[in-house]
């Protein structure tokens, strides 16, 4: 989407910027969030080809589908120390973040809410924000944060790395949205059968946090 000769390129996007992935909104290199709620999730694909195809995942990096299927915590794709190779591909972790992004008038509805999904290298950002989140000690929604991004150079390739920062408390407004949206992705993982991240570490019911 940001380069200008691909047939899918958006307008004004440039790489390291944010953008709307169904509304194909361009948001800039930095943006206003409030977070609703956190769950992981796990895809295994074919090949490192881009569009090589799915051969296991799992909406809640507790039960796979597909090749192999089974408990995610036994599988050995998940594992760290697993060695992979062309036809034998690892197993790539997600950190969702249901969130609303806030404008320049900062009203926001139930109805844009989106999902911000952490990779790879970026789960690291993702980790900081959980314990960001934790070291408020309120409900993820009463708080906002700025997305941001950096470049990361390595030798493996340099890529644009999400990077995450404490803005202020989101108002009375926010929150109370916040909650009843907090409350809707709640109902969907139930419905869908599957876990929050911390009720599939801890075994609780789902709780505000």
């Amino acid at each position: 989407e940001a380069k200008e000769r691909s047939g899918n390129h958006i307008p004004g996007l440039k790489p390291g910027m944010f953008f709307n992935t169904v509304t194909k909104e361009v948001y800039g290199d930095k943006v206003k969030v409030i977070p609703i709620h956190f769950y992981k999730s796990r895809v295994r694909w074919t090949t490192k080809e881009m569009g090589s195809g799915v051969r296991c995942s799992s909406a809640d990096a507790v039960t796979g589908i597909g090749d192999p299927g089974g408990s995610c915590a036994k599988c050995q794709f998940s594992q760290r120390t697993f060695e992979q190779t062309d036809t034998e591909r690892k197993c790539t972790l997600g950190m969702n973040f249901p969130l609303f992004v806030l404008k320049d008038n900062e009203d926001i509805e139930i109805s844009k809410m989106a999902i911000y999904q952490m990779k790879s290298i970026a789960c690291d950002t993702g980790k900081q924000w959980n314990a960001l989140n934790s070291f408020r000690n309120k409900n993820r929604f009463d708080g906002t944060y700025i997305l941001g991004s950096r470049l990361d150079e390595r030798d493996s390739g340099d890529s644009f790395q999400p990077t995450i920062a404490n803005l202020g408390w989101s108002t009375p407004q926010q929150s109370a949205i916040g909650k009843l949206a907090y409350e809707s992705v709640v109902n969907w993982l139930k419905e869908n059968k599957l876990q929050s991240s911390e009720d599939a570490e801890n075994g609780n019911e789902s709780e505000v946090v």
